[in-house]
């Protein structure tokens, strides 16, 4: 848990307390808890069911002047293959690559990706973190939070149409295949302790801006690895700067909704690996359309990861359509690391019903490749030509909302 991040929001809360009696916060919570069981064993034990369970906490009070004082927090509890979104390892680093020191050395890895060839991975077990945990005030043009959680790139961005809340094509929230190296979302600040300004909406517009000390937070989608992890050479990320541009209009004459967003990060390479790296940045665009029952969606992102020659880029689109209770939608995604010299691909199609209960399940089918270059010096590891690994899955998804 961020420190430094809960500090400030005690600070913002012991403000607000004295503004307005604790007890007359208006409070609410949401829980979502989802589970994936598919033909794709997760571990040895076959195929183990993967899930997620997500609790939103937030309370707000509006005072005499208008001004509305809030205090949200997100904790979700996970068990997922052997990763934390991207961060985890590609292939082992058997020999010297681009990618990969000379034994014994530490391997690197991609400051925005976390993506390595090191020869460990991350646990399979479940896992519980603090996502966001922040205190904020409306204002009459614009809003102000302090605290964990995301970004002003992320806060702009808005999902790609899809029928799942695990199962995604782009950066889903768990991967039993664990093929999957494509994520469109701009989250070089992580989920760590922040200073975030946003606008109001106006003509469609809204525009964010936030600042993050220290972005070192390991969350359970996203996660920076820690330098004190055994064969890693990772350098930290301060100083990071993001800011985020969104436009959503419905137009009454044709019906149609277009939802457009852009984003931009700086970060500053720190730390004992420092010198192993460049100063990451990281852009990043995309666009939804949606009239009637259909929705259309695509989304890219470029960044060079923190690494010199490191550049990695991923594309998604979807198309959804709704009739009733059912929901389906088809999903591709694309991406590639020069980094750890690999790319892949994803296709999804299926479908979801939506229950009077909260009740919510469904169905689908899903195909992965991941192709990585072992490089002409790592000819000993696979085959010289690369390594290509592909999967076909069924999966049934099923979870509340309450």
């Amino acid at each position: 848990m961020d420190i430094s991040g809960l500090a400030m929001i005690s600070a913002l809360a012991s403000s607000q307390a004295a503004v307005e009696p604790f007890s007359q916060i208006d409070w609410s919570v949401e829980i979502a808890a989802d589970a994936v069981i598919s033909t794709e064993p997760a571990s040895d034990a076959g195929m183990t069911p993967l899930g997620d369970v997500t609790l939103d906490i937030a309370g707000e009070r509006i005072d005499s002047a208008g001004r509305r004082y809030g205090l949200a927090a997100t904790v979700r509890a996970q068990a997922d293959s052997e990763r934390r979104g991207l961060a985890r390892q590609v292939t082992p680093c058997a020999v010297q690559t681009e990618a990969c020191s000379s034994l014994p050395g530490p391997a690197q890895a991609g400051l925005l990706t976390g993506l390595h060839r090191a020869d460990l991975f991350d646990d399979g077990d479940s896992r519980v973190a603090l996502e966001s945990a922040y205190a904020y005030v409306k204002l009459a043009y614009f809003d102000v939070r302090v605290g964990r959680g995301e970004g002003a790139a992320r806060l702009e961005a808005d999902p790609l149409p899809g029928a799942f809340r695990l199962m995604r094509a782009d950066g889903p929230r768990v991967d039993p295949g664990g093929l999957s190296i494509a994520d469109t979302a701009n989250t070089l600040s992580t989920n760590s302790a922040k200073l975030t300004v946003q606008s109001r909406r106006l003509a469609g517009l809204r525009a964010s801006l936030s600042y993050t000390p220290e972005a070192d937070d390991c969350g359970l989608d996203v996660c920076r690895p820690g330098p004190d992890r055994a064969g890693l050479a990772i350098g930290e990320v301060d100083d990071v700067i993001e800011a985020g541009l969104s436009f959503d209009h419905r137009f009454r004459t044709s019906g149609q909704r277009w939802t457009l967003a852009l984003s931009a990060s700086q970060g500053r390479a720190s730390g004992e690996f420092a010198a192993n790296h460049e100063d990451p940045w990281a852009v990043g665009a995309r666009a939804i359309w949606s009239k009637g029952p259909v929705s259309l969606g695509a989304a890219w992102l470029s960044s060079n990861d923190g690494v010199d020659d490191g550049r990695y880029t991923s594309w998604a689109g979807s198309a959804a359509y709704e009739t009733g209770p059912w929901l389906s939608a088809l999903e591709l995604s694309w991406a590639r690391s020069d980094l750890v010299e690999a790319q892949g691909w994803t296709a999804q199609i299926g479908s979801s019903r939506v229950f009077d209960t909260g009740f919510v399940a469904g169905a689908g089918v899903r195909h992965s490749e991941l192709d990585v270059d072992p490089g002409p010096a790592n000819a000993g590891f696979a085959a010289a030509s690369g390594r290509l690994t592909a999967g076909t899955l069924v999966f049934a998804e099923a979870g509340l909302r309450f």
